[in-house]
């Protein structure tokens, strides 16, 4: 993928927005549960995904080591992200606060962020629609 460096940068679009809020809501996400929700290709989220981390609304959470433990890479919210959701109605500001804290998260608790994102995908395949998920700010 080329990489392009505007001098001027659009406002954030609706489906941006949508995925840094689902990234708010599980607080670190992967490509596949992206993907999953949206119910789009992975590599097209991927893109999405670069774009959001190059403009700096997402912080991508990589390491060597994680191609030899077939480790995903993860994204959380940057302050620019968190900046950007602040004036959302539907956004719930003391939780949103907690996600400067992001960058000092464990893989352990980092796991446990991707596997609710997981079992919201699956529960939401078994019975869609008949439920909605919130996740609680640790």
């Amino acid at each position: 993928m080329r990489k392009y460096e505007p001098k001027y940068r659009w406002k954030i679009s609706e489906e941006q927005l949508q995925i840094l809020s689902q990234v708010f809501k599980f607080r670190f996400v992967t490509s596949d549960i992206l993907a999953a929700i949206f119910k789009k290709d992975r590599s097209t989220i991927y893109e999405r995904l670069t774009v959001l981390e190059q403009q700096g609304f997402l912080l991508k959470q990589y390491d060597s080591s994680y191609r030899l433990r077939r480790r995903p890479a993860s994204y959380c919210l940057a302050p620019a992200g968190i900046r950007e959701l602040k004036d959302k109605p539907y956004i719930e500001q003391v939780s949103l606060r907690q996600n400067y804290k992001n960058k000092s998260f464990t893989e352990k608790q980092i796991d446990d962020c991707l596997l609710m994102g997981r079992v919201h995908v699956i529960l939401k395949h078994h019975y869609p629609g008949r439920f909605g998920s919130y996740t609680n700010t640790n």
